[in-house]
């Protein structure tokens, strides 16, 4: 993969904190191995270790809110 170019478009495109959730979560359910640069951004970023826990610890639940929802869309 084109580390740079993914980076550099998602800088531009103003997602790149998607990018790293996905990233985070793809590496810590999944075992997806990441490039040491890109582990360190991710494990450099308050938000995204945050988001990733939130994510972690409602996969399971099996109540759905609205109003959580609708946080989670804006927290991202």
């Amino acid at each position: 993969m084109d580390w740079e170019l993914i980076l550099s478009r998602t800088g531009k495109l103003g997602t790149r904190r998607m990018l790293f959730l996905g990233l985070a979560l793809a590496r810590d359910l999944l075992g997806a191995m990441l490039p040491s640069q890109i582990s360190q951004q991710i494990e450099s970023s308050p938000e995204i270790i945050a988001l990733s826990r939130q994510v972690r610890s409602g996969l399971f639940r099996s109540e759905t809110s609205l109003l959580g929802d609708y946080r989670w869309r804006i927290s991202i």
